[in-house]
């Protein structure tokens, strides 16, 4: 094969676009700066996991309006199909209407949805031309698991490469809601439990609620009484790629009669030894199992008569099994 014959097929690469790159003209550095906060890498994607009715949904609305007034133009992509949840959101955490407008909705398998339907890899190229005509920035899809064709769709390989590979096509960074598998201990490591879906994501966020008294997400205009019906929900960073691993975050939502909700970030009061106790309690547990999986989830370290005296003193949240020795105690339903 000749010199010439090389430097033609050199050509012919350039002409359908593949790039003229070289090393030097990569990016190089420290990372740029958070979108919100500490949250959603400008890098790709990031993946936000919890159970079901935590408050993924209006933690995700609070996430898009924040990046709507930083400048950033937000499309929605609601595999679910909960338009009514999505407006009832945003509305109550107080986007204008001139904000509204700079978040696009857009339902793959609603009624005015015309276009050729299906899972994320599907759509991708209409997605990326439809976000370029109308200088999208941000990505929010809701929910991994629909938005996913491959019968493995919680988490398995195929699946997160498929998923994965959707993203890039459209070029986006985004923020991708995921679910966690229903015996799944509290902030686990990976969404499903899987690497695959973990390893695609730039970064990831597992988040719990603190002192839950029901559904979050269900809970948008069903306050009772004359106080808020408030949650407060902790954040873990489990990935960072190209950063150190972000501190816990703490979001506090209270949902009011007239649907608004109000929005406080930071940590509301340092939690109790109970609420460390029941934090813990994702299973039976003798004190020596509380005191180690404490130590584990938050480095704080606690002696078993400490929490013994705790257990005791808090039997409204607590239940003893002292059928075998040593007893285990849980918390109660």
């Amino acid at each position: 094969m000749t010199a010439d014959h090389n430097l033609g097929k050199y050509h012919d690469l350039i002409e359908v676009g593949l790039g003229r790159r070289t090393a030097a003209d990569l990016p190089f550095g420290p990372p740029p700066p958070q979108l919100v906060g500490e949250f959603l890498t400008p890098e790709g994607p990031t993946v936000l996991y919890g159970p079901g009715g935590v408050g993924k949904g209006t933690t995700a609305c609070y996430l898009a309006i924040q990046l709507v007034r930083s400048g950033h133009v937000v499309m929605i992509l609601d595999y679910e199909g909960h338009e009514r949840e999505w407006g009832s959101r945003l509305r109550g955490l107080g986007a204008s209407e001139e904000e509204l407008a700079k978040i696009h909705y857009r339902a793959p398998f609603g009624p005015d949805w015309t276009a050729r339907s299906g899972a994320l890899a599907d759509v991708a190229d209409a997605v990326r031309e439809d976000a370029a005509s109308l200088d999208v920035t941000y990505l929010v899809v809701d929910s991994y698991t629909v938005a996913t064709s491959s019968g493995d769709a919680l988490g398995g390989q195929d699946a997160a490469r498929e998923y994965a590979s959707a993203l890039t096509r459209i070029g986006l960074p985004s923020l991708t809601i995921a679910h966690v598998t229903g015996n799944a201990q509290k902030w686990p490591d990976r969404p499903f439990g899987s690497v695959f879906v973990h390893n695609f994501a730039r970064e990831t966020w597992a988040v719990e609620a603190i002192n839950k008294a029901d559904d979050t997400d269900d809970h948008i205009a069903h306050s009772v009484g004359t106080g808020p019906h408030t949650v407060e929900l902790e954040f873990r960073n489990r990935k960072s790629n190209g950063r150190a691993s972000a501190a816990p975050q703490f979001i506090t939502f209270e949902f009011y009669e007239d649907a608004s909700i109000c929005v406080k970030e930071g940590r509301l009061a340092a939690p109790s030894i109970a609420d460390r106790v029941s934090d813990a309690l994702s299973e039976p547990m003798t004190l020596k199992q509380i005191a180690a999986a404490i130590k584990e989830d938050t480095g704080e370290s606690y002696r078993e008569d400490t929490l013994l005296t705790t257990l005791k003193r808090r039997s409204d949240r607590f239940l003893v099994n002292k059928d075998k020795r040593p007893a285990k105690w849980s918390r109660k339903p």
